[in-house]
């Protein structure tokens, strides 16, 4: 079972990935030997996620339109693996989970490289389950705080996508 823990900067295990708690704070990033004089200059005090660090075969970005998919793009890993119809369906029903999820974001989902049937642990619940060849959620993305991918979508779609959250955020 992997966990999903928030803790601080200063209290953080070294080996164990660290994703800041407020957005954009840093980058995420394997916490390792030095990092707290790596030139971020970020208190101890910081919060942050921690997780152990996962083997991923590949890795996907994902554009969410209105609870529909607009397209994915691999953006590392191996090639060779792809997201055959089976796989795109795991992330369709990721996407309807979350019904009342904004107009616009971005989900990052990997092909887990392990064997074993794994359950994601956040704090006191249990998550999801993670078998080979399964897709699942590295992470979510707000839809004004994502890049554009190339490969995934046209810039009209970006365009689009990006003008649907913005005008969300506005009227809310």
């Amino acid at each position: 079972m992997r966990s999903l823990d928030q803790t601080t900067l200063g209290k953080a295990h070294r080996g164990l990935f660290v994703k800041p708690v407020e957005i954009k704070a840093f980058d995420a990033i394997v916490n390792y030997p030095g990092f707290e004089r790596s030139g971020l200059a970020l208190p101890a005090d910081t919060p942050c996620w921690c997780s152990p660090v996962q083997e991923w075969l590949s890795e996907y970005r994902v554009y969410v339109l209105h609870g529909k998919m607009l397209g994915f793009a691999q953006y590392t890993g191996d090639y060779e693996w792809y997201l055959s119809e089976p796989l795109i369906a795991q992330i369709r029903t990721m996407i309807d989970a979350w019904p009342d999820a904004p107009a616009a974001y971005a989900m990052d989902v990997a092909i887990a490289a392990n064997q074993q049937l794994e359950t994601l642990r956040i704090g006191d619940s249990n998550y999801g389950v993670v078998l080979n060849g399964s897709v699942v959620l590295v992470e979510i993305n707000d839809g004004w705080a994502t890049g554009y991918y190339s490969d995934a979508i046209s810039p009209r779609e970006y365009a689009a996508w990006l003008h649907a959250r913005w005008m969300e955020i506005v009227h809310e």
